[in-house]
């Protein structure tokens, strides 16, 4: 909270200056002078609550100094923390018991086996939460590495148990989510040698106490400050003997090297010791203040535009408006490295090329046969009002008379993600799913995934959680279901859009651990979880927002390295509504960028200028326009649509009626005016 908010550089003038200059004199560069700092680092949500908790019960870090507190006094859990997270109520009571932890997966996994009873008088449902601590060594302390006390790291929800009823639960636990991210030595994910804890808990500090109960600690507080004693049972210890940094030093998807890609988001990247981010090393002198920031030459360089035009000028080798007989339908099915691909490719022209990318791939491609399509936005659910009305020229009346099924409305995020049910998330990606088939509407911006940072963010009822892992399992799941339906999930607003105010331009920094283990963490899921049966999501929407001082659709450590190298996405990389200047298209496209949302012919020009000049750039186009293509290939789009069909036009009566007045009004105002100005110089002459 001490640094969420409006903050703008205090060389505002110098700046304006130069981003005028860079813009071709924008007037809305107002709106890049605008940054905010993330030095609270790792500690989002509870995991700032709960490892203070333990450390001022361990007496460590200065964690009971007044520094934060509400009361001014020491700082008190109970006086912060109303419900921990994953609290929630229920008509009905539980127990649940530790039964047996066990290694799987070939060392990678834990299977957490759990007995849940209802000890109540009617039926309900209870979640299984299993939480994680790794030791926090001296390593950690040297090298800026942070901890949270607790982590949730694994969770299942029960079927409906009548009263007396039990069931056993297994929760698989991945090492992964227990790993740390070591920017600074390893550069990559480590498994550090130390003591590690596995917890049953109903919420994050049940689950602490029962770990501090298992160290043998005392004076243990619930939320409302009732002494409670913790209950070693529900919790697995194992010690690491040695810190490994093979184990996740390569990617599960797509095995490549997972390694540093964002040390330009680190503030400090930009000047020594600009920002002290939060550590619980020592939690009294490095608790966040509001910084004001001065943007250096070198900020200021990389606020302007980042494409730079190529030294490989020789396009000979592309070929378009090639009568190859191909159509987009041909393709279905084929894999993304088929070459005929390219074949297909060859046949478009250039303009056919930029309305693919450029013109946001909504409209048809005769070319090769690509139909019109529809999109829809918000994860609430679809307006088959709006969008038949806004983008396909259709009266309400009309819309009416298409259909009589009526879309419905679906929970805000928050409260599906509230749920902690996996399986009735993928039952709603299934509804989403199916209600695109029913309105033909086959693109779905939806759903969010960013954090809830704070409270206070006007897009919290779009995402989730403040948890990253709870976020990623939701939106894998949900995305599945939409998947299998065959809906284009363009997952959003990819990626740190943690606050409305000055979104648009607004510079976002944090180091490489908070990124990775917090806020990209929270989108990872969709992209591999299901990566190999094939439903992970085909599409994202961008932000907004820059990630250190680059739009993150231009960075390509964010939107090549890490989504394609890392992650194995091949889908659709869309804008968010790509009007503002920083949105450039041609840096977009270069750094992995496909899809311009709802835009006009500007981008295309954008790109138009370089275009036949710029090898690189024109590679890039190329590789742009097949990846949209091959969501949309395997999509719900080409139902219907055979391979030898061909889009033609054709003209109703109507429309040719329309047009023979318009020939004839405009035959009878061009005689008007003309005896007009006859009229007008013989008065003027009289």
């Amino acid at each position: 909270m001490e640094n969420f908010g409006d903050f703008t550089y205090s060389n505002t003038d110098a700046l304006n200056s130069e981003l005028q200059t860079a813009y071709g004199g924008a007037s809305n560069v107002a709106r890049y002078t605008k940054y905010v700092v993330y030095s609270e680092g790792i500690y989002v949500g509870y995991k700032y609550y709960e490892t203070r908790y333990e450390d001022a019960i361990l007496g460590k870090g200065n964690a009971s100094d007044a520094i934060g507190s509400s009361t001014g006094n020491a700082w008190n859990y109970a006086d912060e923390v109303v419900y921990p997270f994953g609290y929630g109520l229920s008509y009905t009571t539980f127990t649940q018991t530790l039964d047996k932890v066990e290694t799987i997966n070939d060392g990678k996994s834990f299977e957490v086996t759990v007995t849940v009873k209802n000890t109540g008088s009617v039926a309900g449902k209870s979640v299984v939460e299993i939480y994680g601590q790794s030791e926090y060594t001296e390593f950690d302390k040297t090298n800026d590495i942070e901890k949270s006390a607790v982590n949730l790291v694994g969770f299942e929800k029960t079927k409906e148990l009548t009263a007396g009823e039990s069931q056993t639960v297994k929760v698989t636990v991945n090492k992964y989510d227990l790993a740390v991210y070591d920017s600074n030595v390893n550069k990559g994910y480590i498994f550090e040698e130390g003591d590690y804890y596995l917890s049953l808990g109903f919420d994050s500090h049940d689950a602490l106490n029962n770990i501090l109960a298992a160290k043998g600690k005392t004076n243990l507080v619930d939320s409302f400050g009732n002494s409670v004693i913790g209950d070693a049972n529900k919790t697995y210890l194992w010690k690491q003997d040695s810190t490994d940094t093979e184990m996740f030093k390569y990617s599960e998807t797509t095995k490549s090297r997972v390694t540093n890609q964002f040390d330009d988001v680190d503030l400090n990247y930009y000047g020594n010791n600009l920002v002290t981010y939060l550590s619980r090393s020592d939690w009294k002198n490095t608790y966040p203040e509001p910084l004001q920031l001065t943007a250096n030459q070198q900020m200021i360089e990389g606020l302007k535009f980042t494409y730079r035009k190529s030294t490989n000028t020789d396009t000979s080798a592309f070929k378009q408006e090639q009568d190859n007989g191909m159509t987009l339908a041909m393709m279905i099915g084929a894999d993304y490295e088929d070459s005929y691909w390219d074949t297909l490719i060859d046949q478009m022209s250039i303009d056919d090329m930029l309305t693919a990318v450029a013109r946001a791939c909504k409209i048809e491609i005769k070319s090769i046969g690509k139909p019109l399509n529809y999109l829809q936005d918000t994860p609430t659910g679809f307006n088959k009002n709006s969008y038949y009305v806004n983008y396909a020229g259709y009266t309400f009346a009309d819309v009416d008379e298409m259909t009589e099924y009526k879309p419905p409305q679906y929970p805000t995020e928050p409260v599906t993600a509230g749920t902690f049910n996996k399986e009735l998330l993928q039952e709603l990606g299934d509804a989403f799913g199916e209600d695109g088939l029913w309105l033909n509407v086959h693109h779905h911006y939806a759903p969010g995934a960013n954090l809830h940072r704070t409270p206070y963010s006007g897009r919290n009822f779009e995402y989730y959680s403040e948890d990253a892992f709870l976020s990623s399992e939701m939106v894998a799941y949900q995305v599945r279901g939409a998947r299998i339906k065959g809906l284009i999930t363009y997952v959003k607003h990819f990626v740190a859009n943690d606050q409305e105010m000055n979104r648009t331009g607004v510079s976002t920094f944090m180091t490489e651990q908070t990124f990775r283990e917090v806020y990209l963490r929270g989108f990872e899921g969709c992209f591999t979880k299901f990566y190999e049966e094939g439903n992970s999501t085909n599409a994202l929407m961008g932000g907004f927002n820059r990630i250190g001082v680059v739009w993150d659709g231009a960075h390509k450590g964010l939107m090549t390295n890490l989504l394609t190298d890392e992650w194995g996405f091949l889908g659709m990389s869309d804008t968010d509504m790509a009007a503002w200047t920083h949105m450039e298209a041609k840096s977009g496209v270069m750094a992995g960028t496909t899809d311009f949302a709802i835009t006009n012919d500007s981008r295309a020009n954008e790109i138009l200028t370089d275009l036949e000049t710029d090898a690189d750039l024109y590679a890039a186009l190329r590789e742009a326009v097949k990846r949209n293509l091959y969501v949309i290939a395997n999509s719900q789009e080409m139902n219907g649509i055979s391979s030898t069909m061909k889009l033609v036009p054709i003209a109703t009566w109507y429309q040719i009626l329309l047009t023979v007045l318009d020939i004839i009004f405009g035959v009878l105002l061009v005689g008007c005016a003309t005896m007009l100005v006859l009229k007008t110089r013989k008065e003027d002459k009289e």
